[in-house]
């Protein structure tokens, strides 16, 4: 008797599980359904994008903040923003939209305008292109970044650490740039994860800078750096693939491995919950996209 009970329960629960199982398969083809009849509208979202970004280059802020009020509201169609993109990535655009208006309004010197702008062209192009976006192109961008403060870090000269912490910006900037469109396509822990590291590299590098950290804890930072990047693109690197720049790691002490494993972990956890209530209490509304 106990067997036949033991039998059923697991029948039960296969049955279940196969249920789960054939009911999330209809979610993704529903929501692959979806995101497949938006081309038209990423297509035109993606060329008003371009467009600001042109006007940006040639300082012509009247043309961009009519494009910025453009893209706003055609980008606030809510069967768009559930079809296509990510929560998370739809709020950043959306703080980099309203950000760019600050720019504009508040006459802002024209490198920022160009950077806003270059924000949500890259945004916008990842919603169009998704895996063929041009945001992707800059993870060589973001390695030589990181051989550049390497290189820095390595000079025999006395100030090694403060030319470090220079040779930071770059990387920072561009971390900034891609971070809208790549909140977009990727889960945000990986983007997170990226985004905590360079933080981490700097107040390394700034405490070496003070003498408050030597060789052997800020030499792992770059690997710590270098893997960030491969996770956010998703390459594998072979094991016998000759790296981007090859320091002598001396071990981490445990104080550091136990304040980036803190970060680390609140970062995945905080994203994990956001995403949780996200899809707790999400509302895919069923009327169809109004396209007059």
């Amino acid at each position: 008797m106990r067997g036949i009970c033991a039998a059923i329960a697991a029948g039960l629960l296969l049955f279940s599980l196969c249920g789960w199982q054939a009911e999330a398969q209809q979610r993704d083809i529903e929501d692959g359904k979806r995101a497949a009849g938006y081309t038209r509208e990423t297509a035109r979202l993606l060329e008003l994008s371009d467009e600001l970004y042109q006007s940006a280059f040639a300082g012509n802020r009247q043309l961009v903040f009519q494009y910025t009020q453009r893209l706003a509201r055609l980008s606030a169609v809510p069967e768009l923003r559930s079809a296509i993109g990510s929560a998370a990535g739809w709020r950043e655009l959306d703080a980099t939209t309203r950000r760019l208006q600050q720019v504009i309004l508040g006459g802002k010197p024209h490198a920022e305008l160009w950077q806003a702008s270059s924000r949500l062209m890259l945004a916008y192009d990842a919603l169009a292109k998704s895996e063929q976006a041009l945001w992707l192109n800059y993870e060589e961008v973001l390695k030589e970044d990181v051989r550049r403060i390497f290189l820095a870090w390595r000079t025999l000269e006395k100030h090694h650490a403060a030319a470090a912490v220079a040779a930071l910006k770059p990387l920072e900037d561009h971390v900034r740039l891609i971070r809208p469109a790549a909140l977009l396509e990727r889960e945000v822990e990986q983007v997170e994860a990226l985004q905590q590291s360079v933080v981490f590299a700097r107040r390394l590098l700034e405490a070496a800078a003070d003498g408050r950290a030597d060789r052997s804890r800020v030499e792992p930072m770059f690997g710590i750096l270098d893997a960030a990047i491969d996770r956010l693109f998703g390459s594998q690197h072979p094991a016998e693939a000759e790296p981007v720049f090859s320091p002598v790691l001396t071990g981490m002490p445990w104080r550091w491995t136990l304040l980036l494993s803190i970060i680390i972990i609140s970062v995945l956890s905080f994203s994990g919950y956001r995403r949780y209530r996200y899809e707790r209490e999400r509302i895919v509304p069923r009327q169809p996209v109004n396209r007059d």
